[in-house]
């Protein structure tokens, strides 16, 4: 079975050593860090993954208005290539409690920057599409959570090298329809988190999306949520992608805290079913 679509794992780059002594039989790995990294961290990790295949780097903080965050974007962009990748993911950034449009001029400045630096460096940028609970009113992190607000940066910034890191779990909890989305924005996705969430339809029923203490959307790995991955990996190949999906552990609640690393296993196996190995 072809495997031009890799099956991997999101890892911490301060504890990647860790996951890497863990094993598993991941193919690809995704070293990421909050808010900024620097040169030292990233030698670090470098040596902790020369044996292993890295689909991407990533740092994730608010890129509009954290001048450390931009720097350690940089950082991790010039050194994407010593890891064997192109790929580095990050949010878009917000002016914090601002609207998505009132956002839009400075992502303009600091994104023109930023995709200019990385085509220099070959490498691509991804925006990952977490609300960071915010919505289209206010928020901090990350504007880049729906369509409408991706519409408004592409146009801001119609760099080829600049994409989205996409996941389902993201779409469910705004109650979109995930496959629909992946097909007409297919072209701009370059990297995928394996996450998923469950809809709780009858919290939705009692109290409404917002009304209660209740949450009506929970986050679960691949398999336990409400998305069909096997059709993820169709329309994927429909589109030509050949990149990875990176399974983002630490969210579902019925594997907490040392019981994790099991999650994740869990849905690697479940993913290379979807994926049609045999």
């Amino acid at each position: 079975m072809s495997q031009e679509i890799s099956i991997g794992l999101v890892v911490p780059g301060n504890d990647c050593e860790t996951v890497f002594k863990r094993g598993g039989d991941y193919e690809t790995f995704q070293i990421v860090w909050r808010d900024t990294v620097t040169e030292d961290q990233l030698k670090r990790a470098a040596f902790a993954a020369m044996d292993h295949k890295i689909s991407g780097l990533g740092v994730y903080g608010n890129t509009l208005t954290d001048e450390s965050t931009i720097a350690g974007l940089k950082t991790a962009i010039a050194a994407a290539p010593t890891f064997g990748t192109d790929l580095v993911g990050c949010f878009a950034g917000r002016l914090t409690n601002q609207s998505v449009p009132e956002s839009i001029d400075r992502f303009k400045e600091v994104f023109t920057e930023l995709t200019k630096f990385a085509e220099d460096h070959g490498v691509r940028i991804v925006i990952e599409n977490c609300l960071q609970g915010g919505n289209w009113f206010y928020g901090d992190r990350n504007i880049a959570h729906s369509p409408a607000a991706w519409e408004l940066l592409f146009n801001a910034v119609p760099a080829e090298n600049l994409g989205l890191q996409w996941e389902p779990a993201h779409q469910l909890c705004q109650l979109i329809e995930p496959l629909s989305q992946l097909r007409q924005w297919a072209p701009k996705i370059f990297h995928l988190h394996g996450k998923d969430a469950f809809i709780r339809q009858e919290v939705i029923r009692a109290q409404g999306v917002g009304g209660g203490p209740e949450p009506f959307a929970e986050f679960r790995f691949p398999g336990s949520g409400d998305t069909d991955w096997a059709k993820i990996f169709s329309e994927l190949r429909l589109a030509g992608f050949q990149g990875s999906i990176d399974i983002e552990g630490a969210h579902d609640k019925a594997y907490p805290g040392e019981k994790d690393a099991e999650g994740c296993l869990v849905a690697l196996n479940y993913l290379r079913r979807c994926r049609g190995d045999q």
